[in-house]
């Protein structure tokens, strides 16, 4: 039997890539139609869309907590029509504290509901770039 560890678990942990995580698939959760990279940041760790890692990690650097994400796109399960990606929050507030941290012309681009942020795929690169420059 393997021994428990109490330390939480690192990205190093995670493996390889893989399309469905193997701790979301004993979780019962749907498998992602993106391929998968674990990312770690102090004590939180995940599984996340492998274009979203850079995004989702500069939050956490950030102080901004996620709830779940997509990365968008084209995909074969959604036919020719593309998809933005999106970025949910714990709370409402975080989404607000983003918002105050990027260019008027960026947070004019994205759509704004109440926990979650919504924009194109190509925007994800910008907002990496906003939020690193913000944290200076």
């Amino acid at each position: 039997m393997r021994r428990l560890s109490k330390r939480p678990p690192s990205a190093r942990d995670a493996g390889p890539a893989v399309t469905t995580p193997p701790l979301l698939r004993l979780a019962g959760m749907n498998p992602s139609v993106h391929r998968q990279v674990g990312i770690s940041y102090r004590r939180r760790v995940a599984f996340v869309d492998e274009g979203l890692a850079d995004l989702i990690r500069a939050l956490w650097v950030a102080g901004i907590d996620t709830d779940y994400s997509c990365q968008g796109g084209l995909n074969p399960l959604w036919g020719q029509q593309g998809t933005a990606g999106y970025v949910a929050f714990e709370d409402a507030s975080a989404g607000r504290r983003l918002s105050t941290m990027l260019p008027a012309d960026l947070a004019a681009r994205l759509t704004w509901e109440r926990r979650v942020v919504r924009f194109q795929p190509e925007e994800i690169s910008g907002l990496v770039a906003a939020l690193t420059l913000a944290g200076r």
